[in-house]
């Protein structure tokens, strides 16, 4: 049970993880068409990102990631901070690669010039189709992957209900030198392949 609960536990952490990173994207997909629709409207750079934190703020909230780091931005260049610098700072600080896209396109096309409303437009729109391509994984891929917990599971059941029922039939695998290494090894085999199971999901809708 202890290794078990180890990897749950570590499981739970990445799931957590990437709950949190998928809820980064959508908030900076809607800022990045909030930005878009302001500098379309004729806003400034500065003035459209001021315009679509308030946007985020009124979907999200005040304490949501993605207008945390732009407020420290539109802060920063409040009090004459390189802008790019801003921007590379929060793509770092982030770790999302929208949000480092977003950051490259925006410092280079204020360097070498460009459309770049129409380019932070395609960027938003690139994002929406990764995230309803991911959808359409996940619900494809439902059933196979209920399934599989299923099949997880029932190793588990049969030893559990032996084991209640028929202690007896487990005394040689639970009670001598020879059975406790084979159902020892038979563990760590068992766990390799749901390891490897939950890593072929995982690449799956990545």
């Amino acid at each position: 049970c202890i290794p078990v609960s180890c990897a749950y536990g570590y499981y739970v952490r990445y799931r957590m993880r990437e709950k949190k990173r998928e809820g980064m994207t959508k908030q900076f997909r809607d800022l990045m068409v909030a930005i878009t629709s302001s500098m379309q409207a004729g806003y400034a750079l500065v003035n459209a990102l001021q315009d679509a934190v308030m946007v985020i703020t009124g979907l999200y909230g005040n304490d949501c990631l993605v207008a945390r780091l732009m407020r420290d931005v539109i802060e920063g260049n409040e009090m004459n901070l390189s802008l790019n610098h801003l921007l590379s700072a929060m793509a770092k600080k982030s770790d999302q690669e929208e949000i480092r896209t977003f950051s490259e396109v925006v410092i280079i096309t204020r360097q070498y010039g460009g459309n770049m409303p129409h380019m932070i437009k395609e960027l938003a729109d690139l994002m929406e189709d990764r995230m309803e391509i991911k959808a359409e994984i996940l619900s494809a891929t439902a059933a196979v992957r209920y399934e599989a917990y299923v099949m997880d599971l029932i190793p588990i059941a049969i030893i559990w209900y032996l084991n209640l029922t028929g202690a007896g039939f487990l005394e040689i695998l639970y009670g001598t030198a020879f059975g406790f290494a084979f159902m020892t090894g038979c563990m760590f085999v068992y766990a390799a392949i749901v390891f490897w199971q939950f890593y072929m999901m995982e690449r799956a809708i990545c």
